[in-house]
């Protein structure tokens, strides 16, 4: 890890509650100057979430904001270069959409609202709009300083995300970069250099030490490591001896053996036995 330089500031996006799950672990970057200091000093990725408004097809290139996995805000906290802040960008989304439901008479057209001859709800609604596009344009400002919320962040809670985190870590630690593996299946995906110049070498899942690894699995994920040329990696967590272990998986396919090899290797044998 490289020495301090700078510290980057994390969005934590309001809990949002689907069932009995709580999904309060994921952080947004909305500079990208923060953006550029993660990759280039400390290793860390985070990958454009938002969109261009200006392209038609706004689903080939991303932009800003950033998401950042929750296991490099965690290293970046015990590190000390990642403070955690209040999400107010979300949150006043949130709020702008709790008007707009709430309020009947908020279909109205902009410039009835503009005009002044509306409720006061739909100049409260026409005043927030206003107000929430100019914090969008100036992102130091929105409405009041965002709280710092460092202290009470909480991953990893399960002892799943713990093993997650262990394991990102001891690979961070190797040198790795470190992104999501969700496009092939698996917890991460590992390069040895800045992905923009490397194709990554590892696909990384995470196993129980304790549990078997179906056969099935073995070799479903053999072959996809090796259709895509990548080494499979199983990473455990022991806490037994607190370290991290490692097998790897490479697809072994044999070339047929040729009729005179056969041949070769019968008189071998009957010469061995004469002998």
């Amino acid at each position: 890890m490289q020495s301090l330089r700078e510290t980057v500031r994390v969005y934590l996006v309001p809990s949002v509650s689907i069932g009995e799950e709580v999904f309060n672990h994921k952080c947004l970057i909305y500079d990208a100057k923060s953006v550029e200091i993660l990759r280039n000093t400390y290793r860390i990725l985070a990958t454009p979430f938002g969109s261009l408004p200006n392209y038609t097809q706004q689903n080939v290139f991303n932009s800003l904001p950033c998401l950042i996995t929750p296991e490099s805000v965690t290293l970046g906290i015990e590190h000390g270069f990642i403070r955690v802040f209040e999400d107010l960008h979300s949150s006043n989304v949130n709020r702008l959409q709790d008007l707009m439901l709430n309020a009947p008479a908020a279909t109205s057209s902009s410039s009835k609202l503009a005009s002044g001859h509306n409720s006061g709800v739909n100049q409260t609604i026409f005043k927030f709009q206003i107000g929430y596009e100019q914090a969008i344009l100036n992102q130091n400002t929105c409405y009041e300083e965002p709280k710092d919320i460092t202290q009470i962040w909480t991953y990893p809670q399960t002892p799943f995300q713990f093993e997650k985190y262990q394991i990102f870590k001891d690979l961070h630690n190797n040198g790795f970069f470190l992104s999501s593996g969700d496009k092939f299946g698996c917890d991460f995906l590992a390069y040895r250099g800045d992905p923009v110049l490397h194709h990554a070498e590892f696909m990384i899942y995470i196993q129980e030490i304790d549990k078997p690894i179906e056969p099935h699995l073995i070799i479903s994920i053999g072959r996809l490591g090796n259709t895509v040329h990548k080494t499979v990696l199983f990473a455990s967590w022991n806490s037994s001896t607190q370290t991290v272990q490692y097998i790897s998986l490479n697809w072994f396919n044999p070339q047929p053996i040729k009729p005179w090899k056969i041949k070769e290797l019968c008189n071998k044998e009957k010469t061995d036995m004469q002998e």
